[in-house]
């Protein structure tokens, strides 16, 4: 599975102008990029950048070896003589690529943690946004967040686990 920003809403419009295709085959096949986290996210700096274009999201992709990892662009956060100037961003960044990497590797515990969050964001977005197109009172757009947020539980869950009582806990926590 190949994550990666640009496939977002958000994201869509750079996909073209950062060359995201290009960028992909050539993160595939190099051998010359750092480290950055032991979990197997790696880094693009000024030193081994070899002419890629630059990047906003990170971007989740099989290397030479057909490991996944992860390559965040440093470039835009670091100047060329390796002071970071965007500290805030770049660890929002860092953040977000090792979240990634640990997706790509289904390791959901850090999602997990913060579930109460998630499941609140997803089921008020979707639910939001299903409401607003069709009339429903108080009632219903409360039955509507409960099913969409039963419906994010499950979809993070195991299949051999009882459903009902881990979606009964976690929405009730989180909404």
């Amino acid at each position: 599975m190949i994550l990666d920003g640009y496939n977002t809403t958000v994201g869509s419009r750079f996909k073209i102008k950062d060359k995201v295709a290009e960028t992909i085959k050539l993160l595939q096949t190099t051998q010359r990029l750092d480290q950055i986290d032991n979990r197997g996210v790696y880094g693009v700096d000024h030193k081994n950048d070899f002419g890629l274009p630059k990047f906003v999201y990170p971007i989740s992709v099989f290397n030479y070896k057909r490991e996944p990892v992860t390559v965040l662009d440093q470039r835009t956060y670091f100047n060329s003589v390796g002071k970071n100037i965007n500290v805030p961003e770049y660890n929002i960044m860092l953040l977000a690529s090792i979240l990634q990497q640990d997706l790509q590797q289904d390791n959901l515990t850090l999602v997990k943690t913060v579930r109460p969050y998630t499941i609140k964001a997803f089921a008020n977005a979707f639910g939001n946004a299903i409401a607003r197109t069709v009339t429903l009172d108080v009632l219903q757009k409360m039955t509507l967040r409960i099913i969409i947020a039963h419906y994010f539980v499950c979809l993070f869950e195991n299949p051999s686990v009882d459903f009902t009582f881990i979606s009964q806990n976690a929405i009730s926590r989180s909404l």
